[in-house]
């Protein structure tokens, strides 16, 4: 009956239209159902409030998944030290999370 596209793409499809935003889809699951919490793309957000560097860092972020302080330093043609202000900054203003510790220390989008 082709009454659907196919199996599976649409959760990558959904996932995909968020790159590049601070917001990103929740994915909550239970023993026998999941749901997906879509976040409003055409609300005025913290999104406007990003400085050009927060824009790029977020769109990195969005094409890898996850980075780390040396991925913005290329990213951004900067220093190590002015990296690690920015994410520190993108940390606090909780657009931002970090995994692990030291020079293990990666960042993803705050969810």
């Amino acid at each position: 009956m082709t009454l659907i596209e196919a199996y599976g793409t649409g959760v990558p499809k959904i996932l995909n239209s968020y790159k590049g935003f601070a917001r990103q889809p929740e994915i909550v699951t239970t023993d026998n159902a999941f749901k997906i919490i879509l976040p409003n793309k055409n609300e005025k957000s913290q999104d406007s409030d990003l400085n050009s560097d927060e824009k790029r860092i977020i769109g990195l972020l969005g094409r890898l998944g996850k980075i780390t302080r040396k991925d913005v330093e290329a990213e951004l043609d900067i220093s190590q030290t002015m990296a690690g202000r920015i994410l520190k900054s993108m940390v606090n203003k909780q657009l931002i999370e970090t995994l692990g510790r030291g020079k293990n220390t990666t960042y993803v989008l705050r969810r």
